[in-house]
């Protein structure tokens, strides 16, 4: 799967349907929290601002009018974009979609400049050349203080007004040109836009460039399908850094190339934003509807109905059963009622697992044969020859002497696990069948009927929800005997001890391992908490991402 295109995808809780299929039910819910948007936000502004650098810009040549010196023809070349600092950003979602936006975006550009014209004295043509840089800055280049620091407004346009606050010192100088403020109020006072107060001064909002998209997200046939409903990118200011040339130069490149510049830049950062969000909508459609967990059994990972979307989270629901790879014909039923909680709203997304997921999990298991086993080496090896149970069988040990034994164990139905905020019950049922071992052949001698009652724990090993269940009590039946009757009371000792020594320890192993969570390559969960109530399993988690490609880490840009 491509690696890091893949931000935004996870989420949410959504409304059921009336009297739905097991198919169009969701049984887990996932919820990505403030902190994991923006978690996901700076991994792809990360993204953009890496595959946006450098990029180069068109040529640019036009031929403009200097006084004195008459039409000059101005060429700017190898445009280069080479640096991009996002100062502050911003992740929302909301009824009309999902909203992203950048401000206080600084860049730099790296140009050659070259200049010609024609002498009024003959038919000479003087020429020059040089580089330049030119910086998008925070800082408005008509205004000068001694000490800046931007925070909330608008500036760009007369006619505006600016609340200004600060110490009395430095200087704001505001030039009469039609960017410049209208109307100023300070602390109450008024002033025109040429005036002069000796103030530090607080801008907000209006310095850098501001970049925006919203971005809707829908069902579409078990996907999501997301695209890009607003894409807009502002550039409030430009300044220009000459090396060399004459004076009237700056004057001239800025008049005549000012809005080339600002157009070419602002198009190349819509371009790249839609490029990334594109790449991620073509994850988001080829991301898998099933995720294999062992043979032919697999998680069903396809969405059920549209996002859930408030004002600090983004949510999805997905089926979440386990099926084969035929249709899946059980039904179950769904407990889960939205949203997902989590005790500490600190953490990045949380993951509730009805407990149907666990049952749909036993119940293909089972059918898929998974819950059988032969056992034929034990921590007390002696248990698997009869000459280990002359005292308690002793018609088993008559009739085959020393002969070595296996435990063919299997279960009769599959398991049932009860979920409540107390605990997770498990009741197991299985049949233990007592193999004699000759030289050619097996011979069933003794099935005993179980019925164990455990209790369970689940936790979070790398991605993958796994368990662990000890053994609370159980009961046992003869089921039948090809050496008659036997008195269950002594046996129950022995069948305690195999229990205890070789089932649990056996299916600790299978369950340790686990099954994963639905969530993206690259993406593993961190600090994660279990929390279990009525019916339900929830799990709240930090996460991390490391990229795939060639193992690399990238270091995310954070706001």
């Amino acid at each position: 799967m491509p690696p890091i295109t893949v931000y935004l995808i996870l989420i949410f809780t959504l409304f059921i349907p009336q009297n739905p299929t097991s198919a169009d039910q969701s049984f887990i819910s996932i919820l990505i929290n403030q902190n994991g948007l923006n978690f996901v936000k700076n991994l792809l502004i990360t993204k953009a601002i890496s595959s946006l650098i450098p990029t180069p810009l068109s040529q640019i040549e036009k031929v403009v009018r200097i006084p004195v010196i008459g039409k000059v023809r101005i060429v700017l070349s190898d445009i280069m974009l080479y640096r991009v600092n996002v100062g502050s950003s911003d992740v929302r979602p909301g009824i009309s979609g999902i909203s992203i936006a950048g401000s206080d975006v600084t860049s730099g550009m790296s140009v050659n400049w070259h200049y010609s014209y024609g002498s009024w004295v003959g038919p000479i043509t003087i020429s020059d050349n040089g580089t330049a840089a030119i910086e998008i800055p925070l800082l408005p280049p008509q205004c000068s203080a001694s000490d800046w620091w931007v925070a909330k407004g608008n500036v760009g346009s007369a006619g505006s007004i600016f609340l200004f606050l600060g110490s009395p010192e430095g200087t704001l100088t505001l030039s009469n040109s039609e960017d410049s403020f209208g109307l100023i109020v300070f602390f109450g006072k008024m002033a025109n836009n040429n005036g002069k107060f000796s103030r530090h001064v607080i801008l907000h909002d209006v310095s850098g460039m501001e970049i925006g998209s919203l971005l809707s997200l829908d069902y579409e046939e078990g996907s999501m399908k997301l695209s890009v409903m607003e894409c807009n990118c502002l550039i409030h200011y430009i300044s220009v850094h000459l090396k060399g040339g004459a004076s009237w130069l700056y004057q001239g490149i800025v008049d005549a190339f000012k809005d080339e510049i600002i157009s070419a830049v602002e198009k190349a950062f819509i371009k790249k934003l839609k490029s990334e969000v594109s790449k991620l909508a073509s994850v988001l459609q080829t991301l898998p509807k099933q995720i294999p967990v062992v043979n032919k059994v697999s998680l069903n990972v396809t969405f059920v109905n549209n996002p859930f979307l408030s004002d600090t989270s983004l949510g999805f629901e997905i089926n979440g059963l386990f099926i084969d790879s035929k249709s899946n014909t059980v039904q179950y039923h769904n407990h889960l009622q939205p949203p997902v909680s989590c005790s500490d709203p600190s953490k990045m997304i949380g993951f509730a697992l009805d407990e149907a997921v666990f049952e749909s999990a036993f119940t293909f298991y089972y059918n898929a044969m998974f819950m059988h086993w032969i056992v034929d080496k034990v921590p007390e090896q002696n248990l698997l020859n009869t000459a280990g149970w002359r005292f308690i069988i002793p018609q088993l040990y008559k009739k085959y002497p020393n002969a070595d034994m296996n435990l063919n164990i299997s279960l009769s139905e599959p398991p049932l696990v009860q979920i409540s905020s107390r605990n997770i019950a498990a009741t197991v049922f299985a049949d233990l069948i007592i193999d004699v071992l000759k030289t050619d052949e097996t011979i069933p001698v003794i099935c005993i009927s179980l019925l164990m009652s455990g209790t369970g724990t689940v936790q979070i090993i790398g991605n993958n929800l796994s368990g662990h269940v000890k053994l609370d009590g159980f009961t046992m039946s003869l089921k039948w005997s090809k050496i008659g009757t036997l008195h269950m009371l002594l046996i129950q000792p022995m069948i305690r001890t195999m229990i205890k020594t070789v089932l649990l320890p056996y299916a600790n192993a299978k369950l340790g391992i686990g099954f994963p969570l639905p969530i993206i390559n690259g993406f593993m969960l961190q600090n994660a908490e279990i929390i279990s109530t009525q019916s339900r399993i929830t799990v709240c988690s930090d996460v991390s991402y490391e990229e795939s490609f060639e193992s690399r880490r990238i270091r995310i840009y954070t706001s």
